[in-house]
């Protein structure tokens, strides 16, 4: 059997393999929350990089997995890079690797075995580096190469760092420079040159070990690694799991110097234009940001850097660190906005540029637009456009509506309680990834809320504003939901309605109609 390109056998490579934030949101919404379990410090609530499981008062376990598909063609250089990519995933927690187990999927009909061979060897030379043992694993026949991790540390709970903790004013550090994603779009149409692709080996199997000293800084409230969803998505988890925006200064984020030349030739991953889709109505980017520039932002990084959020005074010793330790390309990119704004993110081309509108690029440039102007027409207002002062005024500074007294039967509350524990995928959605803290242009939207004897969806007092999704049945029930908005009005309430499928296939379309039925009531 003759040598093959590894990545002439997969349609992905890499963490460009991730399935795109929208969509995972929808395949996850309808499993509970591990909650109940008082000992799990982490489970899935705010996207964190490991699951952490408290085992004593001074320790817990760091459990997490990765895996994909090759990035590159040597077999042994993959093995390195998938491994180095799961175990980032314990340091970015601030945790110590203490284990690891192997994931692995080969088409044994077409790869000779001595190539599967150097694949795990190159798993197990980065295990070795980290102190660590591969102590076993499961294998299986698969159509494409699958290699990565299971991977088990320890950190102590009060060490632990979440993608949650940021606070504002802190500063935000990436401790390596992006590009990855391009060097791999590159490689694969034979654009990469060896130069570049020993940049890219360099880059990519560097263990993120930083992680457990930063852990032992007081000043590190935060913390992840930029890998799958590039740089932007990972920020907005922690800007959603904080509750805060962000703010990033394209200049002064690290890019690899060859990426930077062949994102300007036009090379980039299909994943970029993915990520982008997903997530791309909560960015704010400077008119200024090329194309190229824009693209690098949602470049998916295979083994990226850490990004730390920490206390300003905190900033050096983060930077010390990371230079002392062979971190040569990390760099301060910004910092967490101030409580009560927008969880979304703003990209200034220099620090001096005033906050900028449009919100992207320009509208004369389709391919710059956000996922709402592409989706929903670009007049649509936008969550990080004009938001309300603190004297209590709606979008574009008009005054919102007087708050009144709603009527309720008490007996409804349990059962509201228990909606809101058992939403459908679509109220999920709509929740997590438009309404939720104040998402929304700042207004505060209730779950579930019990008025009269109806239990709305979704609430907004500010606003006297109801929101309902209808389900499958709602052709079987339109009388009484006439009846239902009869009443609501009669309160003086507005009440719009979106179908299960408006808001699972058109999110984007679903937010430029709530926009504009907003605008009128403030």
């Amino acid at each position: 059997m003759t040598d093959v390109r590894l990545t002439t056998l997969s349609h992905g490579g890499g963490c460009g393999c991730k399935i795109a934030p929208a969509v995972l949101s929808q395949m996850l919404a309808e499993l509970p929350l591990a909650s109940r379990f008082p000992d799990l410090l982490v489970g899935t609530e705010t996207s964190d990089d490991a699951a952490v499981y408290r085992i004593g008062p001074h320790q817990a376990v760091v459990a997490t997995t990765d895996f994909f598909m090759p990035i590159v063609d040597d077999p042994y250089d993959f093995g390195r890079i998938a491994a180095t990519n799961a175990l980032s995933d314990v340091y970015a927690m601030g945790g110590t690797p203490i284990l690891a187990l192997a994931v692995v999927g080969m088409p044994v009909d077409k790869l000779p075995v001595e190539t599967m061979r150097k694949i795990l060897a190159g798993g197990a030379a980065v295990c070795e580096a980290a102190g660590i043992p591969i102590a076993g694993g499961h294998s299986i026949d698969s159509p494409e190469p699958i290699y990565g991790l299971v991977a088990l540390g320890l950190v102590h709970p009060d060490k632990l760092k979440r993608n949650d903790g940021a606070r504002p004013g802190d500063v935000l550090i990436l401790g390596k420079p992006l590009g990855v994603g391009v060097l791999s779009a590159a490689l694969k149409k034979g654009r990469l040159d060896a130069t570049g692709y020993a940049r890219m080996i360099e880059h990519t199997t560097r263990l993120n070990s930083v992680g457990a000293a930063l852990a032992e800084l007081d000043g590190v409230h935060a913390m992840t690694d930029v890998t799958g969803f590039g740089l932007l998505g990972h920020l907005l988890e922690i800007c959603r799991g904080s509750s805060l925006g962000a703010e990033i200064v394209f200049g002064d984020i690290p890019v690899i110097d060859i990426a930077r030349e062949l994102a300007q030739e036009g090379y980039a991953t299909g994943a970029a234009a993915r990520n982008w889709d997903s997530y791309g109505a909560w960015v704010r980017l400077s008119p200024e940001l090329a194309e190229w520039q824009h693209k690098l932002l949602c470049d998916p990084q295979t083994s990226g850097g850490l990004l730390v959020a920490c206390d300003p005074a905190s900033a050096g010793e983060v930077m010390a660190l990371f230079e002392s330790q062979g971190y040569a390309q990390s760099g301060r990119i910004g910092r967490m906005g101030e409580p009560g704004g927008v969880t979304g993110i703003d990209v200034k081309m220099m620090k001096n540029n005033p906050p900028q509108s449009p919100l992207v690029r320009g509208e004369d440039t389709p391919s710059s637009q956000s996922l709402l102007e592409e989706k929903a027409g670009a007049s649509s207002p936008h969550p990080l456009d004009n938001p309300p002062d603190k004297g209590g005024r709606g979008v574009g500074g008009r005054r919102v509506q007087r708050a009144i007294y709603l009527p309720y039967d008490k007996n409804l509350t349990a059962l509201a309680r228990e909606n809101r524990r058992n939403p459908t995928p679509a109220e999920s959605l709509l929740w997590n990834k438009v309404l939720r803290c104040r998402q929304f242009a700042r207004y505060k939207f209730l779950r579930q809320k019990p008025i009269g004897s109806y239990i709305v969806d979704f609430y907004c007092s500010e606003l006297q504003l109801v929101i309902e999704i209808d389900g499958d049945s709602h052709a079987r029930q339109i009388e009484y939901d006439g009846e239902r908005t009869r009443f609501l009005n009669s309160l003086g309430l507005e009440v719009v309605r979106y179908a299960n499928q408006e808001v699972l296939h058109d999110l984007a379309g679903v937010f430029a109609d709530l926009s504009r039925r907003v605008e009128t009531r403030t």
